[in-house]
């Protein structure tokens, strides 16, 4: 519908402005922490301008599936290699060892694929159930370690404004990612039509992908001077 297609041209419209300002970032910067972050954030607003632009015009393949959400490939393929980067960004302000952060990026690219595989319309609803179910059990674990890593940063940081942003993101990322299994499973329920569903998983993918990364990147920037500052001390 037309909805739905304004929705994608939209998204693909944010991605790409907002991929070309963290390039105007990455020429200008100078430090070389800020300058890993601005090229993951780079890398996630580049894949998911592609992958919008590629719904928009209709080059992605969409399946519609019986007493099921559409199924859309590439949308997975698009979160099993972006939702890890973001928890990498994430996992910068905490003071996980590259063992936990590892583990953390694994349980969630489990999650994708067996939320991706739950969606294949040729398979039977036996098996859909199992991959559902497969999907949903890592989902608490993660947000318990998102929780934590954001509580780290919390407590480190002392600048009131530093601690404001964290505290939102805090609140914020708990919120939105609670509500990407609510609208799975509605779309899938068929409680959602498309219609509605599908902008909902635009929109949720636009608040993760650009305000949440973004935020993520201040808080980043926020923490590493404060780190910087305390061993020059």
């Amino acid at each position: 519908s037309r909805g739905l297609i304004v929705s994608y041209q939209a998204c693909m419209v944010g991605y790409a402005c907002n991929m070309i300002l963290t390039l105007l970032k990455v020429i200008f910067e100078s430090s070389r922490s800020k300058l890993d972050l601005h090229l993951v954030s780079c890398y996630i607003n580049a894949l998911a301008a592609a992958s919008y632009l590629m719904l928009w015009t209709g080059f992605s393949p969409i399946v519609p599936d019986i007493n099921s959400c559409l199924y859309i490939p590439q949308r997975w393929l698009l979160y099993f290699f972006t939702a890890p980067a973001i928890i990498h960004i994430l996992s910068q302000i905490s003071n996980y060892s590259t063992r936990m952060r590892i583990w953390v990026v694994l349980l969630n690219a489990f999650m994708l694929a067996a939320g991706g595989f739950g969606t294949v319309p040729w398979i039977s609803w036996t098996h859909k159930v199992f991959w559902y179910t497969l999907a949903c059990v890592p989902f608490p674990s993660i947000l318990c370690h998102m929780w934590r890593m954001v509580t780290h940063a919390l407590d480190e940081t002392q600048d009131p404004s530093s601690k404001r942003a964290i505290s939102f993101i805090r609140i914020f990322s708990i919120t939105t990612w609670n509500f990407f299994p609510i609208v799975y499973f509605a779309a899938i329920d068929g409680a959602l039509p498309l219609e509605i569903s599908e902008p909902l998983w635009a929109a949720l993918d636009w608040l993760t992908k650009m305000v949440y990364s973004s935020s993520l990147m201040e808080a980043n920037f926020f923490t590493t001077h404060w780190r910087e500052l305390t061993l020059r001390a």
